[in-house]
């Protein structure tokens, strides 16, 4: 999404439902550990410790990024790893960039979150809605 911004005309904002900050070979090597039976937090903290093949990483895109972008989240996400997504945009935040805050997609009870009152929040604050 922040590449196609980047390359497109009359984007003011980018709405991302777990979109990726890692590489896709984090993202695989995450997913991995979860088929094989490991926690989303036992995943999590083993990708800080994995050293493979990157792949396709979304970093230098993001870097250059002036779109405002909500990123959300799932708490448990067997496919994205939340926690190094957020670790990412926490430094792309101190390297100069600006992003909105995370929000999990999921309550503690499981019950899906109404994401409309947030992301009309989000607009009015960015100056798109009033």
């Amino acid at each position: 999404m922040p590449l196609v911004a980047e390359k497109t005309d009359g984007v003011s904002f980018i709405v991302s439902a777990c979109g990726p900050t890692v590489s896709a070979g984090e993202e695989a090597f995450h997913e991995e550990l979860i088929e094989a039976g490991k926690s989303t937090g036992e995943a999590d903290w083993a990708l800080e410790e994995w050293d493979g093949e990157r792949g396709d990483d979304p970093r230098p895109v993001l870097r250059r990024a002036k779109t405002p972008t909500l990123w959300m989240f799932g708490e448990h996400d067997a496919v994205i790893p939340t926690r190094a997504c957020l670790f990412e945009l926490a430094r792309l935040r101190e390297e100069g960039h600006v992003f909105a805050a995370d929000h999990n997609l999921r309550t503690p009870c499981g019950d899906g979150v109404l994401l409309e009152p947030v992301i009309v929040a989000w607009l009015t604050k960015i100056g798109v809605l009033e």
